[in-house]
Formats: structure tokens, C-alpha cells, sequence
């Protein structure tokens, strides 16, 4: 068949292949077969052989297009003009993406393929021909991106298994006022004390998790939301709300309301109003545009991780660790304005953010201290 012998010539042209204008023919002949093979229904082999060429030869692009961009060789073109690296010694020779026919979304999709490891990429190419599912650079793309969700997501689950369970008491008393355990940064006293305010930068991503006046502790009544004014200390803000309270909340805040995210406890068995509560919800405000990924996840609660501490309004690691991430990157400042057991801060440790706690009680703190310590985090009075 001419369309096979055509392919064949092109995959071995492209292990040849040294600049752009090659791999382009060949990227275009594999193409054209694509197209041909698609026309004449010649069957799903021929036309991801072809896809797979197309591909290959478009991740040899970006390759190509990344090392020229390095070295200065190649420049993208804006409104303005060529974007000329600083340092090229004669602008003259600095090709732009146009002049090589490269459009800036076909430079950005060369990239994305050439950034895949070399093996994830191989898997992933063998998988869809041998699972004959339809092969296109959308399709690898976002099946590469799923998997490194995924991925992301098991690493944050190994975080929170890794927070050692085991509570000593190195610490028996503190001072109010700032205390640091490693990076990290925990305020002994009331969130909405000066020396909190002053101190707290403005942050990436702030957390609240306020009482819920639900009576399931000396601290858990009577309290009514002041915190409004932690909107202008940082880009986006989640407050969870609690169920029975969040009437009361929502009427007490002048916050901009964006959107709710849930978080589905997959074992989840906390007693409410209404029965069983298996969810956790975190409205979100800001006074900018948020971009939010996803508005509903699901955690499963380790056994462990309800018995390091009594806290009863703890919330879960891994629900933590997903608003972390959603929000903020990694070297971010963070806050948390009721630190309760310390999960915010300890994950924040973990991920390598930048937290701010507050925390009102003495004894809370004290134990966040000592969960830290016997983490093997360096604790100082500030």
C-alpha cells in the first residue's frame, strides 16, 4: 500500500531529521495520510500509525524550537514586535516563530509534547495503539495530564500519611504572641489582635475554619464572624461555613462571594442535624477573578489521622492539602486564621508554602508545637 510505504519513509526520515523544515514535511506527509486513511476508512491501525508519526514529529518541534529559544536563535512575535533574548549579540539573525510558518499555539502544543519524559511519552503512544483507541495530540495531552493529576494527587496523600501521628509533650507553656516552627509561623492569641494583622503579609491563599457554635467544645459557641478584612490580605480566601451555621455566616460577611468547592468524605460518618454528614464545604471569596479547577473531590479518611490529636473541629490532611494546591504554588505565603490542631501549618511545611496561624488557645498551640517537634521541625519563640 503507497500510504503504508509513505509512513514508513517518514519515520525513518524523522529519526534523520535535523531541523525544522524536515521534521515539518514530515510532520505534513504523516498528515496527509491521516487525512487520506481517515477519507477512505482505512481502518484504525493505519490511521494512529499515521497520528503517531504526526506526533512524534511535532514533539521533535518543540525540541527543536525550546533549544533555539535557549540559545537565543529563536524568538516569539507579539503586537510589538519580535521578543529579541537579551544578550543576542546580532539581533539580525533571530528568526521568529512566523518566519519559521509556526503558529504560537502550534509552538505551545511542539513544547508541551517535548516536555513528557521520554518513557511516559512511549507509554502513553503504545497504549493507545494497542488499546485501538482514536490517537490525536489532544487526546495524549490530556491523558498525560489526567495521569500526572493523578500523580499529584498520591504525593499529597503520601504527605499526609507521612505526618508522624505520635504526640509528645516537649513544650508545656508559651507566651502570646509569634512563635516559628520551621518555615512555618503560628500567633498565640486572636486573629484579629494588631500584632497578627501587622505581621501577616499578603498571602497567595487564606483559610478559615471559624467555630460553628454547634457546642461540641468549650471554644465551639457564641462566636460571631469579624474577619472580613483578611479579604485585602489575600487573593482568594476559603471559609468552611460548618452546615447549621452557615445561615448565620453567609448574613455576617461582606466578603465577594465567588463559588462553593465540596469535598466528599468517601467513609466520612460525622453526625449532623439532619442525619450523616459525608461532606465538607469551602466557599470561596475573593475580590479578583479565581480560576478553580475542580469544585468537587473526594478524600478517604485514614484511621490514624482521628487519633493524633482531640481537636473536635479538626478537618482532614488531604482535604487541606487539595485547597494548598488549588490556590496557591509552592513557596507561596498562606494563612490560616483558626489553626486549631495544625493541619494547615503542618501541610504547609510539607508542600513548601509559607503559613501564618493563628490559633487563640493556649493548649492548641502548645500541641501543634509538639506535633511539630516530634515531626523533626526546628521550634522557636520568636
Amino acid at each position: 500500500m503507497d500510504e503504508l510505504i509513505k509512513l514508513n519513509k517518514a519515520r525513518q526520515a524523522l529519526m534523520e531529521a535535523k531541523d525544522l523544515n524536515e521534521i515539518r514535511e514530515i510532520r505534513d506527509i504523516a498528515k496527509a495520510v491521516k487525512a487520506y486513511a481517515q477519507a477512505k476508512s482505512l481502518g484504525r491501525d493505519m490511521i494512529n500509525e499515521a497520528s503517531e508519526i504526526e506526533i512524534r514529529a511535532i514533539r521533535e518541534m518543540g525540541k527543536l524550537i525550546e533549544q533555539g529559544q535557549q540559545k537565543g536563535e529563536i524568538a516569539t512575535q507579539n503586537k510589538g514586535g519580535a521578543n529579541i533574548p537579551n544578550g543576542v549579540p546580532d539581533r539580525n539573525t533571530v528568526q521568529t516563530l512566523p518566519e519559521l510558518e509556526i503558529k504560537r499555539k502550534e509552538s505551545s502544543t511542539s513544547k508541551n509534547l517535548a516536555s513528557i519524559s521520554d518513557n511516559e511519552f512511549e507509554q502513553k503512544i503504545n497504549s493507545f495503539i494497542a488499546e485501538k483507541k482514536p490517537l490525536t495530540k489532544t487526546a495524549l495531552l490530556k491523558e498525560i495530564v489526567k495521569n500526572n493529576k493523578n500523580k499529584e494527587k498520591q504525593n499529597r496523600q503520601q504527605i499526609a500519611n507521612n505526618i508522624n501521628e505520635v504526640l509528645k509533650q516537649n513544650i508545656t507553656d508559651i507566651t502570646k504572641g509569634w512563635h516559628k516552627i520551621g518555615n512555618q509561623f503560628l500567633y498565640y492569641g486572636n486573629n484579629l489582635d494588631i500584632d497578627f494583622i501587622d505581621f501577616l503579609p499578603v498571602c497567595k491563599f487564606g483559610f478559615a475554619d471559624p467555630p460553628y457554635n454547634a457546642n461540641v467544645d468549650n471554644w465551639d459557641s457564641g462566636f460571631i464572624w469579624e474577619q472580613d478584612i483578611f479579604i485585602d490580605k489575600c487573593e482568594v480566601m476559603a471559609v468552611t461555613p460548618g452546615g447549621w451555621e452557615a445561615f448565620n455566616f453567609y448574613n455576617q460577611t461582606n466578603m465577594p462571594y465567588i463559588w462553593e468547592i465540596i469535598c466528599y468524605i468517601k467513609n466520612g460518618m460525622t453526625h449532623g442535624k439532619c442525619g450523616f454528614a459525608n461532606y465538607i464545604k469551602a466557599s470561596i471569596f475573593s475580590k479578583g477573578k479565581v480560576k478553580i479547577p475542580q469544585d468537587l473531590f473526594s478524600i478517604t479518611i485514614k484511621t490514624s489521622e482521628t487519633e493524633d490529636t482531640n481537636h473536635k473541629g479538626r478537618k482532614p490532611y488531604e482535604f487541606i492539602a487539595e485547597l494548598i494546591n488549588m490556590f496557591s504554588s509552592e513557596n507561596d505565603n498562606i494563612f490560616d486564621l483558626f489553626a486549631g490542631s495544625g493541619t494547615t501549618l503542618l501541610m504547609s511545611e510539607k508542600m513548601n508554602r509559607i503559613s501564618y496561624n493563628a490559633e487563640i488557645d493556649k493548649q492548641f498551640c502548645i500541641d501543634i508545637i509538639n506535633r511539630a517537634i516530634e515531626n523533626g521541625i526546628k521550634y522557636e519563640c520568636i
